[in-house]
């Protein structure tokens, strides 16, 4: 610092001597030493103009402060004015600097605390200019706004977890960090609540819901400011809201099954749809079970229409869901009832006068199919000599040559759309020219015999040649037993006792002792009943639940019960009973399809409610 010494005029008009010297550099010496304890500081009449490098800085952040002084003239002070800086919040560095220039630059540092500092300079005389005291805006004040994600924005209908991530910037859209995010819902959880930014300005939080949520982030608090007045101005901090919703899945639904009483072995369709729903997940594949025991069938995509065959007559609930990429479903069901096996009936009458060897036989035929739909497809004669024909079209009769006499039996098979086979036997005597004697059998079925009811079939039996006559007729029933038909009798009846396919077969002898005979084959169903119960009847999660099927109704030998509990469970027992434990509440369709000896099945389910 230099200081200029002004001699009072006493001294100036003293006499020049030693005396005088001596008193002059004692107080030149004295100036000097005063000069270096004491600041030097601005003149009253100044201005000090405070200017920053940033408005706005994150927690720990720092920015350069200058001051710039003027005298009341206009000139800057002299060189080594000591400025003093003061903040309320954070701090200066250096808090004291001198002038060079009139100018003085030094820094702030925010520190950790948010808030908005406020920054002001003094020396001497000198007051703030018109621009007034600095103010920075510090972390959480600093930010001037918020965007927020959300990954992801849709979670399984099941519930789940996004990642929600919130970015603070400046008002020059530059990150802050260190800012302290909330993080609020209004369905579900979010954690943790409150989480601070990093150097990309970016704090995350982690939301669990089963629900449709909203999610806040917020930094810093309501601040309220004064102005002339008394107006309070109060401003809220900055915020930013996502939702997030829970997945849809697309529906899915289920048309009437073609055809609409498909019978054993014969395929069924079931058309399927997919309704659009705005926002509804698209079905990724689709899951099929039959309620026949034979599993779950998986088509990717989203099919038109699934198709399956039974092995077995009954009423089945086909379950049909569809899966999206979450792994929800969308279930739709209907119901399939399948009809016994259609049955082929076949009638064959042989020439109504005695064939001989080398001329042609012609027989009369007929063969009808049962079931909705159904049609011969084929028929084939065996002629008993080694040889056999196939019968085209919808061919009433087939002609044959037998090359030698002789006794043969002829039987014709057919074969309908649906692969059921029928067949019907006859009897013929091929001789020389004198050969005469011949018997002519039919037999026709009843429609749909059941067992332990009587079970009536339409015979006739004719004998050619002069004055012969049927002398008897018999049964094979199929069944293990026989019966003799007496007189002229156009009908004999049976009972069965179990449900089955049996072949029945009548013959016939005349009083010339020749002997013809036709077959028919003959399903008698609708004996078998599967029933079951169980307990408890309301069960909870985890409970063993006791299933008993002894009341179902049998007309034989039971060989296999095999149960379908609905939660992906499907054993087979040889006996009755079995436990189950249901693992989660809901509701289950339990089936059971019971297996007899001869092939013969039944179906039955019922609901089992878990809570």
């Amino acid at each position: 610092m230099v200081s200029v010494l002004m001699i009072p005029r006493s001294l100036r008009q003293a006499r020049r001597g030693w005396f005088s010297l001596l008193v002059l550099l004692s107080v030149l010496s004295f100036v000097a030493a005063s000069c270096n304890k004491v600041p030097l500081l601005a003149p009253t009449g100044s201005t000090i103009t405070l200017t920053s490098a940033a408005t706005a800085l994150p927690a720990n952040g720092s920015t350069t402060i200058i001051a710039q002084v003027l005298e009341a003239s206009g000139t800057p002070p002299q060189d080594g004015t000591l400025i003093t800086f003061t903040t309320t919040l954070g701090s200066i560095q250096p808090p004291q600097a001198e002038t060079n220039g009139g100018r003085v630059t030094v820094n702030f540092n925010s520190g950790t605390q948010s808030g908005t500092a406020t920054i002001t300079a003094s020396s001497g005389g000198a007051t703030v200019g018109a621009t007034g005291a600095i103010k920075i805006a510090v972390g959480a004040a600093a930010v001037s706004g918020i965007t927020i994600a959300a990954t992801p924005t849709v979670v399984p209908s099941t519930g789940g977890t996004s990642t929600i991530t919130a970015t603070a910037g400046d008002a020059g859209g530059n990150p802050l960090n260190g800012v302290q995010i909330s993080f609020t819902t209004d369905v579900g959880s979010v954690s943790p609540a409150v989480a601070t930014t990093d150097a990309n300005g970016r704090a995350q939080a982690a939301l669990t819901t089963s629900k449709t949520a909203k999610v806040t982030a917020t930094a810093g608090v309501t601040t309220s400011t004064t102005g002339t007045g008394g107006t309070t101005t109060t401003t809220a901090p900055p915020s930013a809201t996502i939702t997030v919703t829970v997945n849809t899945t697309q529906a899915i639904t289920a048309g009437t099954p073609t055809p609409a009483t498909p019978t054993v072995g014969q395929t069924v369709s079931i058309p399927l749809t997919y309704p659009t729903a705005t926002g509804a997940t698209p079905v990724a594949h689709v899951t099929v079970n039959w309620g026949d025991g034979s599993g779950v069938q998986t088509y990717s995509g989203q099919p038109g229409a699934v198709t399956h065959s039974y092995g077995a007559a009954g009423s089945y609930l086909v379950q049909v869901s569809g899966v999206d990429s979450f792994g929800d479903t969308s279930t739709t069901s209907t119901s399939v009832t399948v009809g016994p096996k259609p049955r082929v009936v076949v009638t064959l009458t042989a020439p109504g006068t005695a064939p001989t060897p080398n001329v042609a036989a012609t027989f009369t035929i007929s063969a009808t199919a049962s079931g909705t739909g159904n049609a011969i497809t084929s028929m084939i004669v065996n002629w008993d000599d080694g040889t056999s024909s196939p019968i085209t079209g919808n061919a009433t009769s087939v002609s044959h040559i037998f090359t030698a006499a002789g006794t043969y039996t002829v039987t014709v098979t057919a074969t309908d759309s649906a692969g059921a086979t029928g067949s019907a036997s006859t009897i013929v005597v091929v001789g020389g020219s004198g050969a005469t004697a011949r018997v002519v059998v039919a037999v026709t079925p009843p429609t749909a015999p059941t067992p332990n009811l009587p079970a009536i079939f339409t015979i006739a039996a004719t004998a050619s040649g002069t004055g012969n006559v049927i002398t008897s007729m018999s049964v094979s029933w199929g069944d293990g037993t026989s019966s003799p038909v007496t007189g002229n009798a156009t009908s004999a009846s049976h009972i069965f006792t179990a449900a089955g396919t049996y072949t029945v077969t009548v013959t016939a002898t005349d009083s010339a002792g020749a002997t013809g005979s036709a077959s028919t084959v003959v399903v008698v169903g609708g004996g078998l009943v599967a029933k079951f119960t169980f307990s408890p009847t309301s069960p909870a999660p985890g409970q063993q639940v006791s299933f008993n099927a002894s009341d179902s109704t049998l007309t034989g030998t039971v060989t296999t019960y095999a149960w379908d509990f609905g939660d992906g469970d499907a054993p087979s027992r040889t006996v009755p009973t079995i436990s189950h434990a249901f693992a989660v509440a809901g509701a289950y369709k339990v089936r059971l399809t019971i297996t007899q000896s001869n092939g013969q099945t039944a179906t039955t389910t019922n609901d089992v409610t878990v809570k």
